[in-house]
């Protein structure tokens, strides 16, 4: 999966001849953002609600909240659309999300207006409580002075001002936000973050297999220490007993019984597993030359390097 993803954004990026032109900003990052904004803007729009709803407080900022989160998250979506409007890939333009764009930006206008205008009527106390009618005083304002004269009319009241200026600009930071924040190609963007996704979990994977290969190291070590060198040990005298009996050595005698500790031999000395010890070293054996007491010819014999 990772080598196929790896191809495919090597395919994308030869035609496209560039590196990735965004913000690397962490999704978490931005969830933290427009949330914090979202609380910013839900008391500015509590007021409105309050009479709307005709609930409790906390029902009222709630709603509010919420409401406030999806005016920012559909400026996102607009800032995304108009980012990657045109493909370098397919050299075309992305008509899906030039309607999206026009649409989003439609909708959020219109929202925000509505919440400027319905937040005037109740600041000049026109209008009765209840959702029906709200809309009622709304639909008739702007049946009887347009949308645009309505909305003109509202900002004559500085709350309904503040809370259009408020809303505009949270939903202008969020849409540039969104606009800087991806790749103007939407299938070289895709292709990337799918690399992204395959490289973490390959990441996850390898870390886990560090940890479970130093918790075996950590638990055999002590053992597979102590019978390597008992077998270096009684090699030793097996090389001493077949020289002084003239018998020739074979590979079994030269043979060096860490080799067989592959796992041991390929660990690495690092952080994906915290608290590990430090591991004998492979026992290495060198020839040496003796002079035997009983005899005219030499011995040789194994002992293990330090």
């Amino acid at each position: 999966e990772l080598e196929r993803h790896d191809s495919e954004f090597e395919r994308y990026h030869a035609v496209i001849r560039r590196p990735l032109n965004k913000f690397g900003i962490a999704p978490w990052t931005f969830g933290l953002f427009a949330l914090a904004l979202a609380i910013f803007e839900a008391p500015i729009n509590k007021f409105l609600f309050d009479y709307a709803i005709q609930g409790t407080n906390l029902t009222s900022y709630v709603i509010s909240t919420v409401f406030a989160v999806l005016l920012l998250l559909l400026a996102h979506m607009c800032g995304k659309c108009i980012r990657q409007i045109w493909s370098e890939y397919r050299r075309r333009v992305v008509w899906s999300n030039v309607i999206i764009a026009a649409i989003g930006i439609v909708v959020l206008a219109f929202l925000i207006s509505i919440l400027t205008i319905g937040r005037a009527r109740y600041s000049a106390g026109a209008a009765d409580p209840g959702v029906g009618d709200l809309f009622n005083q709304i639909g008739g304002k702007v049946g009887e002075l347009g949308f645009f004269g309505s909305l003109g009319e509202a900002f004559s009241d500085t709350s309904a001002l503040i809370l259009f200026t408020v809303n505009l600009g949270g939903a202008l930071a969020v849409l540039l936000l969104g606009f800087f924040s991806h790749e103007p190609d939407r299938d070289f963007e895709h292709t990337d973050n799918a690399l992204k996704k395959s490289s973490r979990v390959i990441a996850r994977l390898q870390k886990k297999y560090a940890r479970s290969r130093g918790k075996t190291i950590r638990k055999f070590a002590p053992d597979l220490t102590g019978t390597s060198r008992n077998y270096a040990e009684t090699n030793n005298r097996i090389i001493e007993i077949k020289s002084l009996l003239h018998m020739p050595l074979d590979d079994t005698d030269m043979f060096i019984l860490d080799t067989l500790d592959d796992l041991a031999a390929e660990a690495e000395e690092n952080e994906d597993a915290p608290g590990r010890k430090s591991y004998p070293e492979e026992a290495e054996v060198e020839v040496e030359e003796v002079e035997p007491n009983e005899q005219n010819h030499a011995a040789f014999k194994l002992r293990p390097i330090k």
